[in-house]
């Protein structure tokens, strides 16, 4: 085999294994996030008391702590509004945000009927923060935060940006090479 065969192939090989690497990086920022936080085989529950106000909607809190073999994954908690009859949702789902160590748990608190507080120490990465939800107005009271849902929201719309660029530099190279692949194999044929 020649060299100019080999370095085709070369490029081939690693422009294909670019595109699976790119493909799964794009995956992981289009899956929905997870609303439920539920516990499984590699997560683990924790529920917060909930607290109601008097005209029939309950705040619902858990802490979701996930490891993954011997990886420590992510503790991301899950704060939720809706009437008591119904479940935790993605529907119902107010703020969700990654914890980064931080063991508080949030602090929620009725003011009023149509009014909710909720207060936390430290946040990691906040990956979803809502204002309203049904008659209820939300406020937060946030100590410390390291990735505001707007700055992660920017993040993960830049990383997409590269991501598709890249996935489409990759699909470029692999096409061009496989093209200069076949004009040489007709050509010695």
């Amino acid at each position: 085999m020649s060299l100019a065969k080999l370095t085709r192939y070369l490029f081939l090989g690693v422009s294909i294994l670019g595109i699976a690497i790119v493909s799964v990086f794009l995956f992981t920022f289009f899956r929905p996030l997870d609303s439920l936080g539920e516990a499984n085989d590699n997560c683990a529950r924790q529920d917060f008391p909930s607290v109601s106000n008097d005209s029939g909607l309950v705040a619902t809190a858990h802490l979701a702590d996930c490891t993954y073999g011997l990886a420590h994954g992510s503790e991301t908690t899950f704060v939720y509004v809706h009437k008591p009859e119904d479940k935790d949702s993605a529907d119902s789902l107010v703020f969700r945000f990654d914890n980064l160590g931080n063991q508080d748990k949030p602090q929620i608190m009725w003011d009023g009927k149509s009014n909710l507080h909720i207060a936390i120490s430290e946040v990691g990465e906040v990956t979803k923060q809502v204002d309203s939800i049904l008659t209820t107005r939300i406020t937060y009271s946030i100590g410390k935060i390291d990735v505001s849902h707007e700055e992660y929201t920017k993040l993960t719309r830049r990383y997409e940006e590269i991501l598709f660029a890249a996935l489409f530099l990759l699909v470029s190279i692999c096409a061009l090479t496989m093209r200069s692949i076949r004009e040489v194999t007709r050509r010695n044929a």
